[in-house]
């Protein structure tokens, strides 16, 4: 049984604990925003960058707002406009509160994807119009829309202002700019230009003057971009990352070096067509490729020259070509200027063309150099699917295809209607395809009847019901059949990605804690109390907790928890923030998870979560469990010399 005394790790080293000392190892989530970037947003604490406390994702209940504004009030009570594809159903179902945390950040990853500007990404604003629009999705975003194009003359919030309650920034619904204390995310016209502006903006204050004793923060726009990039343009995240990375950008250095060589391998380009335009959210594919084509296929210059010319110039393709008549050359929707909705009806324009943004501030050292040599990656770091790391394509039916703003991140869950979810956009063969859904089963015999669901008025077929979980299930496995079969991978990413070192001890740090706890709840005994208060309790407790073998039963609504707080520690990130408790003092110690695997890592599913619990092999050692050996990447039955579980007579 492990022993008392564990304590949550403090979120900065100046919060420091009593003279006890504590287990090292807490439920470690996302904190609050942190941000390191002159010109952006200001500093908040060391908070960010130890990626612990997970304050901002509890259930937060603000003090109710002021009366709104006209507008705002006609988005929260009025009708909302009517789009099934869009993902505005004719009669929306009564949205409820959610009540895990799986819930909650489906729907605030539905609400980023409709929204999409930089500006109005950031967690926090985002949490904000969700609250206060009883978190229903296109409710909030309404109401985003109607203060996005009313008060951004007066930089005025629309329903309120931050709070700060329990270290946790609250903000009431509709803060007009995703501002901080000190400086604020730049807007653009469109999703191109707000992007843009904040490379430019983190690359010049990466380049300020106050950090003059840091130059190791500099790096390439190529780089720089990378990194927004995999940490969805969300300043926030950005800023702790940098602050982590603390100048070695190997990892990006090499994956930028692969992207760059010359390549008449189809495979190859069509990754770097698919990477620049979900960097860009260019509206025109065409153009993209023309871009590339212009620079060889090499994509820090194409990312460079993005960067002088203010956007993706325009290039119309030649008449009556196939890249002509589809579309003339363009996506399937406007990425780049996302649907507004003002008085309750979308705003559409057409797939206008918005002219190129001024030039930016020159940024010293940002231009990539000459090509040096091959790619020096590490074998398979990063290789694309269907494709070795030399770029040699694998053998297979058919060549890959590389999807377009591929977030694979979440399976899509009930009351979190998202319109990207209906659409899988790739780049194959050198153009452009896109997959809708509609419902139909290909597996099915009676596949013929295209759909099983209604997409338009009169259809006597029942709607597309995004509260419905059959529904929304046989949505989830449309997409991963489509994406299998698209890209040509043979599993699931988050199936063929094995867990790395730092994963696994995070995952037996909370069974660790969890044990602890539960048998404490059994000795009805204080944890932090070093007398035992109750002696026939206690052993009762020896002989009623389950330490034969298998781990405490975990109910459904607290397996999808802890899924929740793991995502947010690993998903989708590239570095981890180790916390030792050392000489009397909590020691933060950032690891470069590109050492130990692939990167990003990928989000797991509450099953895999669940069956991560019984393979891992240093379970069987910690905790008596048993362990199946023939699981890969199950890890050695010995700690790692860095684990989180330090030994207490090592102190």
């Amino acid at each position: 049984m492990a022993n008392g005394n564990k304590r949550r790790a403090p979120s900065s080293p100046e919060d420091q604990p009593p003279a006890r000392r504590p287990r090292v190892g807490t439920r470690q989530g996302n904190n609050s925003n942190q941000a390191i970037v002159p010109g952006t947003t200001s500093a908040t604490g060391h908070g960010a960058a130890t990626g612990q406390g997970n304050t901002q994702n509890q259930a937060v209940r603000p003090a109710a707002p002021a009366a709104p504004p006209a507008p705002a009030r006609r988005a929260l009570n009025g009708p909302l406009p009517v789009d099934r594809r869009a993902a505005y159903p004719p009669r929306p179902a009564q949205t409820s509160v959610p009540r895990t945390e799986a819930e909650r950040e489906e729907r605030i990853t539905a609400l980023r994807n409709q929204l999409r500007y930089p500006h109005a990404i950031a967690r926090l604003i985002l949490v904000g119009f969700l609250s206060g629009a009883g978190w229903d999705v296109n409710r909030a975003a309404a109401v985003f829309w109607e203060g996005h194009n009313r008060y951004n003359h007066l930089n005025l919030p629309l329903l309120g202002a931050p709070t700060q309650a329990n270290n946790s920034a609250a903000l009431r619904p509709g803060i007009h700019h995703a501002q901080r204390a000190g400086g604020q995310v730049r807007r653009g016209d469109n999703v191109e230009q707000g992007r843009l502006r904040l490379l430019v903006d983190v690359q010049m204050g990466l380049r300020n003057s106050i950090f003059n004793n840091r130059p190791r923060l500099r790096t390439t726009n190529a780089n720089m971009t990378l990194l927004l990039h995999e940490q969805l343009w969300d300043n926030d995240e950005i800023t702790k990352v940098v602050n982590d990375l603390n100048g070695d950008y190997r990892r990006l250095s090499e994956r930028v070096d692969r992207l760059r060589h010359p390549t008449e391998h189809q495979p190859s380009r069509d990754e770097r067509l698919a990477l620049l335009i979900s960097i860009t959210s260019t509206n025109s594919w065409y153009s993209a490729r023309a871009l590339l084509q212009n620079h060889n296929w090499d994509l820090a210059r194409a990312i460079d020259e993005w960067i002088r010319q203010g956007g993706i110039r325009v290039v119309a393709p030649p008449p009556n070509t196939q890249e002509e008549v589809k579309r003339k050359g363009k996506r399937s929707w406007n990425a780049n200027k996302p649907r507004e909705i003002i008085n309750g009806s979308f705003d559409d324009d057409d797939f206008e063309e918005e002219p190129l943004g001024p030039p930016d501030q020159s940024i010293e050292g940002g231009d990539s150099g000459p090509i040096k040599g091959r790619p020096s990656g590490r074998k398979g770091a990063n290789a694309g699917p269907g494709q070795d790391d030399d770029g040699s394509a694998t053998h297979s039916s058919h060549r890959p295809g590389f999807v377009i703003d591929d977030d694979r991140r979440q399976n899509t869950r009930v009351r979190a209607p998202d319109a990207s979810r209906l659409r899988i956009e790739y780049i194959r063969n050198g153009r452009y395809g896109v997959e809708h859904f509609d419902g139909a089963n290909p597996d099915d015999d009676q596949w013929r009847v295209r759909s099983r669901f209604s997409w338009d008025d009169g259809d006597t077929r029942p709607e597309f019901d995004w509260n419905n979980r059959a529904h929304i299930s046989f949505l989830s496995k449309w997409r991963s059949d489509r994406l299998l079969k698209i890209t040509g991978e043979k599993k699931r990413l988050e199936v063929r990605t094995p867990f790395n070192k730092y994963e696994r001890d995070w995952l037996r740090e909370q069974e660790a804690i969890r044990t602890e706890e539960r048998f404490y709840e059994l000795a009805q005994q204080d944890r932090f109390q070093s007398r035992i208060t109750n002696p026939q309790t206690w052993n009762a407790a020896l002989t009623k907790a389950p330490f034969d073998g298998r781990p405490f039963p975990m109910p459904a609504a607290e397996l999808d928890a802890l899924t929740a707080r793991f995502n947010q520690q690993f998903g989708n990130r590239t570095m981890y923030t180790k916390v030792l408790w050392k000489d009397n003092k909590y020691v933060y110690i950032p690891k470069d998870m590109s050492e130990v695997g692939e990167v990003p890592r990928p989000h797991r599913t509450s099953l895999v979560i669940g069956q991560e619990r019984r393979r891992i092999r240093a379970y069987a050692k910690h905790f008596h469990l048993t362990y199946d050996g023939n699981v890969p990447g199950g890890g050695s039955p010995d700690s790692e010399s860095d684990s989180d579980c330090y030994d207490e007579r090592n102190a």
